[in-house]
């Protein structure tokens, strides 16, 4: 299966040796942050476009609870563990912008940020009810 070859590459523990200026796990969860943004119809692009949720294929929704659930079940609960970790800083950091922007009235910049922040939790949510679901199932 082409998602699981996908994580497989993700989580590769050659990929830490690659640079070791770079965390990888933060590579990744930015990587899936921006995969959700293309997949997700409440996605900022379409918030953006203007478009509409029926303008989106829920095959893509799909597609991405299926790389979310091989992710679950290919790594382990260290791994699921910094990817959370991960977001919530990303989360922050966009909070964190969203502040900043306000402070200068920047409108703009402030959606934008607070779109990211919320994509970012969105994604976290995801994570951990699909990891929840994995566990009860498991059990």
């Amino acid at each position: 299966d082409k998602l699981e070859m996908l994580v497989s590459w993700l989580f590769h523990p050659g990929l830490k040796y690659i640079n070791k200026n770079i965390k990888v796990i933060e590579l990744i969860s930015l990587l899936i942050v921006d995969w959700f943004t293309i997949l997700n119809p409440d996605n900022k692009l379409l918030i953006m476009a203007g478009l509409d949720k029926k303008d989106h294929s829920p095959e893509a929704s799909d597609v991405f609870d299926k790389l979310m659930e091989k992710i679950i079940v290919s790594t382990d609960i260290y791994q699921q563990k910094e990817l959370v970790e991960s977001w919530i800083l990303l989360a922050q950091y966009y909070f964190e912008e969203s502040q900043k922007a306000e402070k200068q009235g920047n409108r703009k910049l402030r959606k934008e940020a607070t779109i990211n922040r919320n994509i970012v939790r969105k994604v976290k949510k995801k994570f951990n009810t699909l990891q929840k679901k994995h566990s009860y199932a498991r059990s």
